[in-house]
């Protein structure tokens, strides 16, 4: 659920600049600050920004192989994994 609105976000971000560029020819920024030397940006740059790194971080520590297999659509491998390990962990707790 977390991955799908940070791509949400993402895609957003991008369309919002995308439809800059296509009417205007250039993408409008206009958030600047002045404390210290950073590139003006706007609120599409955030979502694109703030949301990739969000998603890396999720990739790396909280979603599993098995959890990818699923979101990427290859359910039918994801579904054997799963069961593989289950069938694995009832012979496990069956022998004690």
């Amino acid at each position: 659920m977390a991955a799908k609105v940070c791509l949400i976000f993402i895609i957003s971000g991008g369309i919002g600049n995308m439809i800059d560029r296509v009417k205007l020819g250039y993408v409008i920024d206009f958030l600047s600050f002045d404390l210290i030397d950073f590139p003006v940006f706007n609120v599409a740059d955030i979502y694109v920004t703030v949301f990739t790194i969000l998603l890396f971080v999720l990739i790396l520590f909280k979603y599993s192989d098995e959890e990818f297999d699923i979101m990427l659509g290859s359910k039918k491998k994801a579904v054997e994994t799963v069961s593989k390990n289950n069938d694995e962990s009832d012979k496990d707790t069956n022998s004690v």
